[in-house]
C-alpha cells in the first residue's frame, strides 16, 4: 500500500478558501452568571476594539436567567455577534 505525500504547506493554504466570520471568537463558560454577563461583555468590547469579534456563551441551564440576559444583550448590541449553547438542553429561541 502506498501513502501519498502530504501537500506542501503553501499548497494547502492556496486551496483553502477563507472562512467567513469574525477573526476572534471568545468562549465564555457560565453557570449562574446573570449579573456578570453585561460587565464582561463591556470589558471585552473595550479591550478588542481593533478586531472583528464574537462572544460565545456556553451556559449549563443556569436557573438564574443567565441565558436570558445573554439574549437581551445580543438583541440590544449589533456591533458583536453573541451566540449561546445550553449544554444538554438546546438554545431557547431569541
Amino acid at each position: 500500500m502506498q501513502v501519498a505525500a502530504a501537500p506542501a504547506h503553501n499548497d494547502m493554504h492556496a486551496r483553502c478558501a477563507p472562512r467567513p466570520g469574525p477573526e476572534l471568537s471568545i468562549v465564555i463558560p457560565c453557570y449562574n452568571e446573570r449579573g456578570n454577563v453585561e460587565p464582561l461583555f463591556r470589558a471585552v468590547a473595550a479591550a478588542v476594539t481593533r478586531h472583528d469579534w464574537e462572544l460565545i456563551f456556553v451556559d449549563d441551564n443556569s436557573p438564574d436567567g443567565t441565558i436570558e440576559e445573554v439574549w437581551r444583550l445580543a438583541r440590544s448590541i449589533a456591533a458583536c455577534a453573541v451566540s449561546c449553547v445550553l449544554t444538554g438542553v438546546g438554545c431557547p429561541p431569541p
